[in-house]
């Protein structure tokens, strides 16, 4: 009896290993079956970007030499006789044009630049049947000094500075004309207003005083234009 005990036991433990066994190798063949798949990262072929160069905006360093292009408006005053006794007041005719090279400098602690320009202006005046055209040809000798700026975006300067003068004189009823040669004292303001790099809207305000021919002129200009490299 006991040997029939020991035998049903045996053959019960032997069984339940076995399977266990046979769960443990099924497991394992599952678990060796299953794969892991890399995608690889590949880069885009076709790549957005922007090839337009970035726009150059102002620096905040205002070039040291640049050229000035604009236009004039002014007023003049020329003492000279005239004979119906009119006014000595000439209106302008024609809209002026001024071309100037400045060049960045400082006079001990004062900075500043210095300008050559040549301006040219057309004045008239009529007093009934009388009329009288004028041409003024100048070639400024302007030194600025700088004021300093608002926020950095608008820059303000004042000059000083002489100006000789030729100017021809033309009566187109009396068929006569005149051409004469003198000096001008001038003071000037400028406003300057950077746009983007190496470029400037520029704003001038011009007061001058002299002497031609023995005759007394005044004359006042506004002066628009731009500051360039």
């Amino acid at each position: 009896m006991k040997k029939i005990i020991l035998l049903i036991l045996f053959v019960f433990v032997t069984s339940d290993l076995y399977a266990a066994r046979k769960k443990a190798v099924v497991k394992s063949q599952l678990v060796s079956e299953e794969k892991i798949y890399d995608v690889p990262q590949l880069k885009s072929e076709i790549q957005l970007t922007n090839t337009a160069p970035p726009i150059k905006k102002y620096s905040g360093k205002r070039p040291e030499h640049h050229y000035y292009a604009g236009l004039v408006r002014g007023s003049l005053t020329y003492k000279i006789p005239t004979l119906n006794n009119g006014t000595t007041h000439f209106s302008p005719d024609l809209v002026g044009l001024s071309l100037s090279l400045k060049s960045a400098d400082q006079i001990y602690y004062y900075k500043g630049n210095y300008e050559l320009v040549g301006e040219w202006q057309r004045f008239k005046r009529t007093t009934g049947v009388f009329s009288q055209k004028i041409n003024v040809f100048q070639f400024n000798l302007i030194q600025n000094f700088d004021l300093g700026s608002f926020k950095n975006k608008i820059f303000f300067s004042a000059g000083l500075g002489a100006a000789p003068i030729y100017l021809i004189a033309e009566q187109s009823v009396f068929g006569n004309s005149l051409s004469r040669v003198g000096a001008m004292g001038l003071v000037k303001l400028d406003f300057n207003l950077p746009i983007k790099s190496k470029l400037e809207a520029d704003l001038g305000i011009k007061g001058g005083w002299g002497n031609i021919g023995g005759d007394q002129i005044f004359l006042s200009t506004l002066n628009l234009g731009l500051n360039f490299e």
